[in-house]
């Protein structure tokens, strides 16, 4: 039986990683729905790579002046897809 690869998420390339690197590298599939949740409301909310690298370096006040991309670091998916809900939602910024 041939495993398949689960698609990785495009955000890995604007954090400039590869998905081993992450603290919990052990992706799973709810996991790698998120990111890729995020990925797509990013794209939607935001002009181009540059602007998405951007805010996923930018210290957020809602993270107590965590960036995005500290808490996927350490695999806290679900309190940056809340706040990227909300933005896509009009409830935030």
């Amino acid at each position: 039986m041939t495993r398949t690869m689960p698609q990785i998420p495009q955000i890995f390339s604007y954090l400039h990683i590869a998905p081993q690197d992450l603290e919990c590298a052990e992706l799973t599939d709810s996991d790698t729905s998120k990111l890729a949740e995020m990925d797509e409301l990013l794209q939607r909310l935001l002009e181009d790579r540059e602007a998405i690298e951007a805010w996923l370096g930018d210290p957020q006040e809602d993270f107590g002046g965590e960036t995005p991309k500290d808490l996927i670091f350490k695999g806290e998916y679900d309190e940056v897809l809340m706040l990227i809900k909300a933005w896509a939602s009009g409830s935030f910024g």
